[in-house]
């Protein structure tokens, strides 16, 4: 599985949590990359879900407002196995982590500025292990029974607090499998490429009455709900869009996915492809499952130009057309 969540709250909204109290896509403080930020603000709380794991990689962008939230690594809504706290006293975090606990320095990590937070977390009752770094940089080391209670693994990030606020963003989550993002995420931020023009098929029907300039129903971030939207008259329409300009020139490329915003017209069992147009050449995700209400749906990621295999450019993203079919 190797890469499991990069998400940089660029479509504006909160659907990728479950059950968000006071959670809310910001654009201030200005995130390093973007126009979002995850912001839980006050008797606060979300869980971010993920494919269990005993052994993890994970990359978060915090802004410390003075106070902080709990981030928490939980096995469904039982204690955290791992949480991380923010002492604003001493401008440092704290660890607890099964029967262990520490902190960085002091002085570590200051309020009012971006840092790109990363864990090594193994859970074990003997050989468990967590490093936690600030910038590339570790600050805290521990080792031994990283355990809380009997849960073999965990499968959500939690974020909690009481009269306490943090930011979140670029979030990154690796497993140790595969050949490739399977150890630090490192550097990444995420930027979305909205739609801004018409593509090469136009067949879904706008709510607007017609089916021409479809982008202009669906390019709006955060999504507008019924207020606009296209919709599949029969299995097999298609609606591709161009996109806005890429702006990162220079940057390297490390993935690029589409993702969607949709619901079943009829309240459930429909489905949808996320499609990918380069070089001439259309590429679908499998058939993706769409309920009563609009949710957070994505295609695979491809860590290169799926036409070429060479490295994305921005000639590359510029020329992409991204849309969705009636499956």
């Amino acid at each position: 599985m190797a890469r499991l969540i990069t998400d940089g709250a660029e479509m504006g909204d909160t659907l990728a949590w479950l059950a968000p109290s006071n959670l809310s896509a910001a654009t201030t403080p200005a995130p390093v990359a973007g126009a979002y930020s995850y912001y839980f603000n006050r008797f606060t709380s979300g869980a971010y879900p993920f494919p269990a794991l005993s052994e993890l990689y994970l990359r978060a962008r915090v802004y410390y407002p003075g106070t902080g939230c709990s981030l928490a690594l939980r096995s469904a809504s039982a204690a955290a196995h791992l949480a991380v706290s923010y002492d604003a006293a001493l401008e440092r975090l704290g660890v607890t982590c099964g029967a262990l606990s520490g902190f960085t320095p002091a002085g570590s990590l200051k309020p009012f500025t971006w840092r790109r937070l990363e864990l090594y977390y193994k859970l074990d009752a003997a050989d468990g292990l967590l490093e936690l770094r600030l910038d590339g940089f570790t600050r805290l080391s521990l080792s031994g029974d990283t355990r809380h209670g009997l849960a073999a693994a965990v499968d959500n990030l939690f974020v909690s607090g009481d009269y306490q606020s943090v930011y979140l963003d670029d979030l990154a989550l690796n497993d140790t499998s595969g050949e490739a993002d399977n150890g630090w995420p490192g550097e990444g931020r995420v930027i979305a490429l909205a739609p801004a023009g018409e593509g090469a098929a136009s067949e879904w029907g706008g709510s607007d009455g017609g089916a021409l300039d479809n982008y202009l129903l669906v390019n709006e971030l955060p999504h507008d709900g019924d207020a606009s939207y296209v919709e599949a008259g029969a299995p097999g329409a298609r609606d591709l869009y161009s996109l806005a300009a890429y702006s990162g020139a220079g940057q390297a490329v490390q993935r690029a996915w589409v993702e969607l915003r949709a619901r079943a017209a009829s309240g459930s069992g429909e489905q949808v492809k996320a499609l990918l147009r380069t070089g001439g050449t259309l590429y679908a995700s499998p058939a993706l499952e769409l309920g009563a209400a609009y949710a957070r749906l994505l295609s695979p990621a491809w860590a290169a130009n799926p036409s070429s295999g060479e490295p994305w450019t921005a000639e590359d993203l510029n020329a992409l057309q991204a849309g969705v079919e009636a499956a």
